[in-house]
């Protein structure tokens, strides 16, 4: 424990000056990549009586993200830091108004898997929610997270990829490819109806800190295309005839197009966690209701539904109505239950 703050000279406004003290991490720490490790501070008034009613934030010099400390019991502040950032040299400062503490360690680099902070997101988007749906397609984010690269060569989809996998609430999930610093894979169906879910990436015989996130009964996200193919922001849209849509390459008005992306939810036909979608005539379509709009306008849809033949994968066929804009670009955005999709760009025929 750390030296207790002796009390200093009481005067009429001694209450007004906080002392603060890192009990923890200590001066010449030496901690390890992605394991977390307890931060406490002490705080005293300058009576040396316990501060009840601060606020304290704890800042890196590694320009990691700042963590705001809780009071466990009068005077003493908790909270978790999980190190992201190798360094030879981190200052870790404990903040108040008008106070301030700082310890300097280093943070080493660990062959443990770490799954980076916020780094489990929607594997169509990317877009960090902080929420999955069950049956949805995933990427986890990390270090040291597989010896190499590896995809699966066969449905239903493998549990486990080069001596990699990952664990959904202790249940192997079924992945899509490994690599050392990303993982693709589905999210159980099982989570349906859990408010939370806790992943672990487990790497020849290590298992990462586990990253809890919300379960969601939808969150759809559409997959984007390379920003090299036209710029960021622009979703995977097919064409009626088959074609990739692009802004020389775009969609009549009236025709249909075939919308591609993640996160419906519950389906229509049962699908089991790492299986295909079934072909017709059993297809499996979302449950939850369902709208599609173009530039805010809702457009009529054809089909919302798993793509036969893939795992997570779904599809929105939808018809373009009349342009309303000059513009060649529209924006289509997908709203399955109670969430939406970021709302992204393709290219309609004037």
């Amino acid at each position: 424990p750390a030296a207790p703050l002796g009390p200093q000279q009481a005067g009429p406004n001694c209450g007004d000056n906080p002392v603060i003290q890192l009990a923890s991490p200590r001066e010449g720490f030496s901690l390890d990549q992605g394991a977390p490790v307890e931060i406490v501070a002490e705080i005293r008034d300058g009576c040396g009586e316990p501060v009840t009613t601060a606020g304290p934030v704890v800042e890196f010099s590694s320009g990691e993200p700042t963590i705001p400390l809780e009071m466990v019991e009068p005077g003493s502040y908790v909270g978790t830091w999980t190190p992201q950032t190798p360094a030879n040299q981190v200052t870790v400062s404990a903040l108040l108004p008008g106070a301030t503490a700082t310890s300097t360690g280093t943070v080493e680099t660990s062959g443990r898997p770490w799954i980076g902070r916020g780094g489990v997101v929607n594997g169509a988007d990317f877009a960090q929610r902080q929420a999955v749906a069950p049956g949805s397609i995933v990427s986890l984010f990390g270090l040291n997270l597989g010896p190499s690269s590896s995809a699966a060569e066969a449905l239903p989809l493998p549990t486990e990829l080069a001596g990699v996998s990952v664990l959904a609430d202790g249940s192997p999930t079924p992945l899509f490819a490994a690599f050392p610093t990303q993982i693709n894979l589905q999210a159980p169906f099982e989570t349906s109806g859990q408010t939370i879910s806790e992943f672990v990436v487990h790497v020849e015989g290590q298992y990462s800190v586990p990253e809890r996130l919300a379960v969601t009964p939808s969150q759809p996200g559409i997959f984007q295309l390379p920003a090299a193919l036209d710029g960021p922001g622009r979703a995977v849209v097919i064409n009626q005839d088959g074609s990739l849509n692009r802004i020389a390459n775009p969609a009549p008005s009236g025709s249909v197009i075939t919308v591609y992306l993640t996160g419906q939810g519950p389906l229509t036909v049962p699908v089991a966690t790492g299986d295909p979608a079934p072909f017709p005539p059993s297809l499996a379509e979302a449950s939850l209701p369902t709208t599609v709009t173009i530039d805010g306008v809702i457009s009529a849809t054809q089909f919302v539904g798993l793509t036969p033949g893939f795992v997570g994968l779904l599809q929105a066929n939808v018809v373009v109505g009349e342009v309303s804009s000059a513009e060649p670009d529209a924006e289509i955005a997908i709203r399955i239950g109670d969430a939406s999709s970021i709302p992204l760009r393709f290219s309609i025929a004037p």
